[in-house]
């Protein structure tokens, strides 16, 4: 995900895979295109390691949730950011992600 290869996303997602995200819908197709024609992310080389900040990673059953760094634009004064922590969370069947939770939710 980090190198935005989505030409390689059914190697690793299901093809019915559940997006509990409202920005995206379920399924595959659904969600190569919101990264690839909405977001329009270019894919770049793939690195030996991720270079996002690791909070933490938690694995229970078929769950993994994956914790990390997030510097962003303070809403009330752009010139300052501040520091978070964000989370992907993933069920996997059969070794690829078939579900997806995060708290990546636009607001008006």
């Amino acid at each position: 995900m980090e190198a935005n290869h989505w030409e390689l996303a059914d190697q690793y997602l299901t093809e019915r895979y559940i997006q509990h995200n409202p920005n995206t819908a379920n399924g595959l197709t659904a969600v190569v295109h919101f990264f690839t024609e909405i977001l329009k992310v270019k894919p770049i080389p793939i690195p030996e390691k991720i270079k996002t900040k690791v909070v933490s990673v938690v694995a229970e059953g078929d769950i993994v949730t994956f914790a990390f760094v997030r510097v962003l634009k303070h809403p009330k004064d752009p010139s300052k950011t501040y520091t978070t922590t964000w989370f992907d969370q993933w069920r996997f069947v059969d070794g690829k992600a078939d579900e997806h939770w995060d708290n990546d939710v636009i607001t008006n």
